[in-house]
């Protein structure tokens, strides 16, 4: 079994970084076992699984921030995110069942409690492709998943990762964009269950199963923006963080990875 390289007693991540734009590295978000938070084990959740989520906030204290406003503009872009990736079409490009569909994911996704809007989201405030207008917008969370790969420079022992502000117009999607834009990222969910023999376990050889968020309903993986309200967002401590070369094989988002 081979265990990635992290150095616990210290709390920071070894850094393998040979990219090519000056004082940009590739992060690798560190999932709960890998963490001094989590005393190396799992946060308390549920059994059935539960997002395995980290906030993104203000430098030296990542749990403190302001939320993005989830603007027409970018629940645009972040519809269209979901229908290129499960259909390879715009959101406006669909119709019938598959419009139908990707509607029921962008509301699974941004609605109710869940995780990037917790209570402030598109079921009680305005949904654009829903047409439905309750006089303010949703708020989003700056969260990432672990596992997500993400782009950023090291500050000290703090990274400011590259995220997508609230104020600035969404580019185009594409499917290029999907799949190589680090500020496109990926939901995941972790459950209480070990894996054995895991190449990401931790020096005790624990680790546990994480899996795709389950917004399609048909085990498709599910990419939403990172979003964050200003520059005073996005930061997290390198503890939390592994660093590795633009030229390495992507680090895998799921436990046990998928080939």
């Amino acid at each position: 079994m081979t265990t990635l390289t992290v150095n616990f007693e210290k709390g920071t991540s070894q850094v393998f970084w040979k990219g090519t734009e000056p004082g940009q590295q590739r992060w690798w978000v560190l999932h709960d076992w890998l963490r001094k938070e989590f005393n190396y084990d799992m946060r308390e959740g549920s059994l059935g699984g539960m997002p395995e989520v980290y906030r993104f906030g203000h430098e030296g204290r990542p749990d403190s921030f302001e939320r993005a406003i989830f603007t027409e503009a970018w629940q645009w872009f972040a519809i269209d995110v979901l229908a290129m990736w499960r259909y390879e079409k715009l959101f406006r490009d669909l119709s019938g069942d598959p419009k139908v569909h990707i509607l029921r994911v962008f509301n699974a996704l941004y609605a109710g409690a869940k995780f990037l809007t917790n209570k402030a989201g598109v079921d009680s405030r305005n949904n654009y492709p829903d047409g439905k207008m309750r006089g303010d917008d949703p708020r989003i969370d700056p969260f990432v998943c672990g596992g997500n790969t993400l782009a950023g420079r090291l500050h000290g022992n703090q990274v400011k990762c590259r995220a997508f502000y609230e104020q600035e117009s969404p580019p185009p999607v594409t499917m290029e964009l999907i799949r190589t834009d680090q500020r496109i990222i990926w939901a995941t969910n972790i459950k209480r269950v070990k894996v054995p023999d895991s190449p990401l376990a931790n020096a005790s050889g624990l680790s546990y199963k994480v899996f795709k968020f389950p917004a399609y309903q048909d085990g498709t993986e599910v990419p939403y923006p990172f979003i964050i309200k200003n520059d005073l967002n996005g930061w997290n401590p390198v503890s939390d963080l592994m660093a590795y070369g633009w030229d390495e094989a992507k680090r895998p988002k799921y436990n046990p990875p998928e080939v």
